[in-house]
């Protein structure tokens, strides 16, 4: 998005005025994190997070047919509306998924593995927007988040029995004293 928002930028306005599709992808994560936290989830976090990475597959792909217009300001907080409550099902699926004794690691690696997916797409969408502009390097985002989706949506059902294994694992291997 850091490429992406300038470059569209650039070819329909100027540079200076993708600072109002960062402000709008700002308000974007702002809006759907409140949205998000607001509402009573049935659905388990697994399915939660497949569909808010669908959701984001959709901003991209709004942001792919909009890049060259003004209209990219929509787009972009369109992106980061679903970007916000996908950090929190992560670290909600930590919660459920790692045992107690292991959350600051965890989160520890999910805040980094964001960080370099961040640096990654930058350095990667900088040489394709190179290559192709906006609007491919958006449908390429889109496509990446299509593969995420599928990849969540296969993490196996978490069972309580899934938790209580893993526990008593920690357990077992833990020193005794």
């Amino acid at each position: 998005m850091k490429v992406i928002i300038v470059q569209a930028s650039a070819d329909f306005s100027n540079v200076t005025a993708s600072g109002y599709s960062f402000a709008a992808f700002s308000v974007g994560g702002l809006v759907g994190g409140l949205a998000y936290g607001r509402r009573t989830w049935k659905a388990p976090l697994r399915i939660r997070y497949t569909l808010a990475t669908l959701a984001l597959k959709v901003g991209a792909l709004i942001l792919a047919f909009l890049a060259a217009s003004p209209l990219m300001i929509v787009a972009a907080f369109c992106v980061r509306l679903p970007m916000t409550p996908l950090i929190v099902i992560a670290h909600l699926l930590v919660d459920e998924r790692i045992s107690a004794a292991r959350h600051a690691e965890a989160n520890a690696l999910l805040g980094s593995g964001y960080n370099l997916g961040s640096a990654a797409g930058a350095a990667l969408g900088g040489q394709l927007i190179g290559i192709t502009g906006p609007g491919i390097t958006a449908v390429a985002l889109a496509a990446a988040t299509a593969l995420a989706a599928a990849a969540s949506y296969r993490l196996p059902t978490c069972t309580q029995q899934t938790i209580t294994v893993d526990a008593s694992a920690e357990r077992a291997a833990a020193p005794k004293t």
